[in-house]
């Protein structure tokens, strides 16, 4: 079995599975866990892009796009644009995004 160990801040860690399918897997990161993981990422970044999200969670831009414009991904307005928060970005990590 091949694992990838990831370090988090407090000095623990967390092994991912590489070679177990999405439904043999019980080791899944937390939400809380997802959000260190990616403030480790991108240090100092709070907002992204609805393009920086879409690549981030490897789907397109326009389904990034339908979704904040439906709601069902929350983004802070900035004039025209809709840039989204860390945490929500580490919800959608864990927790997915309906179709």
């Amino acid at each position: 079995m091949r694992l990838v160990n990831v370090p988090l801040a407090d000095n623990s860690g967390i092994a991912l599975s590489l070679d177990q399918t999405p439904q043999e897997r019980t080791d899944y990161p937390s939400q809380d866990t997802n959000l260190e993981l990616l403030l480790r990422l991108y240090p100092g970044k709070i907002l992204f892009s609805m393009q920086a999200t879409a690549d981030i969670l490897n789907v397109s831009y326009e389904f990034i796009r339908t979704k904040v414009l439906s709601g069902e991904i929350s983004a802070a307005s900035f004039g025209a644009r809709k840039l989204i928060h860390i945490t929500e970005l580490a919800r959608l990590t864990t927790k997915g995004i309906p179709s």
